[in-house]
């Protein structure tokens, strides 16, 4: 198959269709790009479902899953199956790394998902570090804060095939998405429940605002805000998005803080900007990608190639990490965004 054929074959019967949200449909949005810095060439980590982009977020790789079977992996060479389109839902790839979404078996995860929580990729067969690591490792404080978290906490230290529920008792991603923490699918997850990394959004509007965040915040919002097609619009995401930037502006903290406001994948739109093949596995499409803080470049669009990868190398180069893998000690490190010799500017939108 070529790109154009299964582009098309896919968006059966009506053709590929064009749609878009514009200025009075995201206002929050476009003031932030009007006043700091968009990035209009930054990609998806890989081509593949959210779990696999949240895991590069964390790790700049997927999973892997050595003894997936054969019936959830895709084919080397999709074109000579006969599958038709089949293979783009299988959990694998040929060689065992998850590309597409399965549930943790660790935490709270999905209920009457059996079959899938069997075929997730082990937390033993992680044996790579991820982000969270070379920050405990370097003595740099960090935490994932989940929306929804304070609802699902109690079930954090469970296991999927536990006595009782286990951890298996959340039903709908508008509580907690728990495919979307990547955290859930290392070995070390109990030691980040323990140590007080995972945490929920309404304590990082409270640690803001007494200038107690830690050095690096991750934010993630629930399926209701996750501007998810279908499933969430995107004024809801935006809402949630602008009231923790704001918690973070007002607070004692702003002027030595930046924001990066960045989506797993692409939201099902299609865009006339081919992703640059890095390697086998992205990049994927483009996604938006904004930077906000007070040394952050007035009106600035950053046209450098950037990826998930890059907020890593972000991560790393500010506190002096070693990379994960090539995938993030070779990314653009972002800096075109900041202007050092500016005045700290307040947030003022």
């Amino acid at each position: 198959y070529t790109a154009e054929q299964l582009d098309l074959s896919l968006a059966k019967p009506s053709g590929p269709v064009l749609g878009f949200y514009d200025r009075s449909d995201l206002g929050f949005y476009h003031r932030v790009a009007d006043n700091y810095t968009l990035f209009d060439n930054f990609f998806q980590a890989m081509t593949g479902g959210s779990t696999g982009n949240a895991l590069y977020l964390a790790a700049a790789r997927s999973c892997i899953n050595p003894k997936a079977p054969a019936d959830a992996r895709a084919p080397f060479d999709p074109g000579e199956t006969g599958l038709d389109h089949q293979f783009f839902d299988l959990p694998y790839d040929h060689a065992g790394l998850m590309v597409n979404d399965l549930p943790p078996t660790q935490g709270p995860t999905y209920g009457g998902q059996d079959a899938a929580l069997r075929i997730s990729p082990p937390p033993a067969a992680q044996t790579y570090a991820n982000i969270g690591d070379r920050l405990d490792a370097a003595g740099v404080s960090w935490a994932w804060f989940n929306e929804g978290w304070d609802s699902v906490k109690q079930w954090a230290l469970k296991d999927a095939f536990g006595p009782g529920d286990g951890s298996a008792v959340i039903d709908t991603g508008r509580i907690y998405e728990s495919h979307h923490n990547p955290f859930q699918y290392y070995p070390r997850w109990p030691d980040y429940v323990r140590k007080g990394h995972m945490r929920s959004d309404h304590d990082f509007i409270a640690d803001a605002h007494a200038g107690k965040l830690p050095s690096v915040s991750f934010l993630k919002a629930t399926g209701a805000r996750s501007e998810h097609p279908a499933e969430s619009a995107p004024t809801w995401g935006m809402a949630w998005a602008e009231n923790l930037i704001r918690a973070a502006a007002a607070g004692p903290a702003w002027d030595r803080t930046l924001v990066i406001v960045t989506y797993d994948e692409g939201g099902g739109f299609w865009d006339h900007v081919a992703p640059p093949q890095i390697d086998l596995y992205g990049l994927g499409t483009r996604i938006p990608a904004l930077a906000i803080g007070p040394y952050v470049r007035h009106g600035h669009v950053d046209h450098s190639l950037s990826h998930t990868g890059s907020v890593l190398r972000l991560i790393g180069t500010r506190f002096g990490l070693k990379p994960l893998n090539r995938r993030d000690g070779e990314a653009y490190d972002m800096s075109g965004a900041f202007d050092w010799e500016q005045k700290p500017a307040a947030f003022k939108l």
